[in-house]
């Protein structure tokens, strides 16, 4: 469900802050520009109304002074000797306001009752009593041409500064939601030349959030590749440095190179060339993921080593990864908790939360707490074989967590050892 409410364009947040900027916006222009035009075109709507009233009202009493009732064109003139049942004399303010404009304007004092709109029609219209002379009983006028103000005008040009707020409104929302935040994001793009990525917070409308959330995902991908790139620099710089130091002495003070070790440092120097390549290849990816059974592949990995050595507690999952990468990676694990641990070496995978845990332990002596809070990033000078490496095996599966969405995590195993835990994301098991 919140896969699908993740893709739609605008969240529920979003459209409660756009539904609100339209009523502020049309709240505004409705006070700004209505009350204004409304006080500008009345009075002239409203003497419009009564001249044409006052005509229709002349010309109706002068034809009664000499026809009869039905001798009366109808229309324009549409005279009744009496009016129907529901009109009825509830006059409007704006109603009010024609009749004091007959009475005052035009000196034309008659009764007004309020003739309702029939069906099919939009304007009401007033029915007007007549005085004619020496014509007994009453007449009434009906006049369908008031342009009252409250009919048809001012509905209408609310209904236009509703939909100019919302115009207004919707461009106020694009560029407090979409162009100041895209803005904010290249000025950071520009600040950051040459340097570590800013990062910025997701801001704005869902979609430019949700950009400005995957940009920070790389700028954090970047920044991190960064940093791995200069400790691992200062990896190979502290590896390589040993080794060669040590001939260099004994060159120097003339000492006979002894096979023995001669070989030890060629071997030591060969591992670590080894070690470079393959760093140099998980950071690549170029393999890619694929899928594989994790239970089958964790047997053959086992059978690698002698028998009783590597012990199995793996599902028979499915699994999405570098499958070239993550052997490399536990291969690394394990021949270090040989090297530095006591067999055997459990492999192990659970779910934990939303991360797929694959756990590699040993049965040694484990790390002091300090190095563990501080590995896989900066080994300490005491930890377990600092004299011949200094982390380039972590540095791979390091490496290859990050390439796959995850991370590398170390602590202490319940039996006392080291247990290193792949945290992969959830979206590499296969169910």
């Amino acid at each position: 469900m919140r896969s699908n409410l993740g893709k739609l364009p605008l969240s529920v947040r979003d459209g409660a802050e756009l539904l609100l900027l339209w009523l502020v916006c049309a709240g505004l222009s409705g006070l700004v520009l209505f009350q204004p035009l409304r006080e500008l075109l009345e009075p002239q709507i409203l003497e419009e109304s009564a001249d044409r009233i006052e005509s229709k009202v002349r010309l109706a009493e002068i034809a009664l002074e000499t026809r009869d009732l039905d001798e009366l064109p109808s229309p324009p003139l549409v005279v009744a000797s009496s009016i129907p049942k529901d009109a009825h004399g509830r006059l409007t303010p704006e109603d009010l306001e024609l009749v004091e404009a007959l009475a005052s304007g035009h000196n034309l004092r008659r009764r007004m009752m309020v003739d309702p709109p029939e069906r099919g029609q939009f304007l009401p219209g007033y029915w007007i009593r007549l005085e004619v002379e020496n014509k007994p009983g009453s007449y009434w006028l009906n006049s369908r041409s008031a342009l009252g103000l409250s009919t048809w005008f001012m509905p209408a040009w609310r209904t236009l500064l509703l939909l100019l707020g919302v115009l207004l409104g919707t461009l106020l929302y694009l560029q407090l939601k979409m162009n100041a935040p895209l803005m904010r994001l290249l000025s950071s793009m520009e600040r950051t030349r040459g340097r570590q990525f800013e990062l910025i917070p997701p801001q704005g409308m869902n979609p430019v959030r949700r950009l400005i959330q995957r940009i920070n995902e790389l700028y954090e991908q970047i920044n991190t590749n960064d940093q791995s790139r200069r400790r691992l620099l200062r990896t190979i710089s502290h590896d390589l440095r040993s080794p060669l130091t040590r001939l260099q002495v004994r060159m120097e003070l003339g000492q006979t190179l002894e096979t023995s070790n001669l070989e030890g440092d060629l071997a030591l120097l060969r591992v670590l060339a080894e070690e470079i390549s393959i760093l140099a290849d998980a950071a690549d990816g170029s393999t890619g993921p694929q899928d594989f059974l994790l239970d089958q592949f964790c047997r053959r990995l086992a059978a690698s080593y002698r028998p009783g050595t590597v012990d199995l507690s793996v599902p028979a999952w499915i699994v999405h990864l570098d499958q070239a990468g993550l052997q490399r990676s536990l291969n690394n694990l394990i021949d270090n908790a040989l090297e530095y641990g006591r067999p055997p070496v459990r492999i192990g995978a659970e779910l934990d939360g939303k991360e797929l845990v694959i756990t590699v332990v040993d049965h040694g002596e484990g790390l002091p707490t300090l190095s563990i809070l501080t590995m896989p990033l900066e080994p300490r000078s005491d930890d377990r074989g600092q004299q011949r490496h200094s982390g380039l095996g972590l540095q791979i599966v390091e490496s290859f967590c990050r390439n796959a969405g995850g991370r590398l995590s170390l602590d202490r195993a319940p039996e006392g050892g080291l247990r290193a835990s792949l945290r992969l994301p959830l979206g590499c098991l296969r169910r």
